[in-house]
């Protein structure tokens, strides 16, 4: 367990700034981080998929609310909630090291069809 970890931290910190992987449903893509503010708390990433789609992401942090949403295939997919509820997905504060990590399952919004996947991110705040 200890070297999986300490693997994953590694990795992220080695990333070049302003780049970043984004994971849609296990799948991973290259994507620049565009954007990382700290009043409010809110991240961005964007990037082109192998079938030539592009995928933006958009991180969020307000004082008990998190949000992860992803702009992809012709929707947007999100995961908000309650920061300490099991509703809301999990976000990496960024402010302090630069380093962002995200994670949740994301839904379609608003729910005009029933479709969810999982997805994972992580990247460093440019410069």
């Amino acid at each position: 367990m200890f070297f999986p970890a300490m693997a994953l931290l590694l990795s992220t910190s080695a990333m070049s700034a302003g780049t970043g992987t984004l994971w849609l449903d296990g799948e991973a893509f290259p994507v620049e981080v565009t954007s990382c503010a700290e009043d409010p708390e809110t991240a961005g990433a964007r990037g082109t998929l192998a079938d030539g789609q592009s995928v933006t992401l958009m991180l969020q942090r307000w004082p008990g609310m998190h949000a992860l949403s992803v702009t992809y295939d012709n929707a947007q997919w999100v995961h908000r909630g309650p920061e300490d509820s099991a509703e809301a997905p999990e976000l990496k504060r960024w402010v302090d090291d630069g380093i962002l990590k995200a994670s949740g399952t994301v839904s379609v919004f608003p729910p005009i069809r029933q479709a969810s996947m999982t997805v994972r991110f992580e990247g460093r705040c440019p410069g």
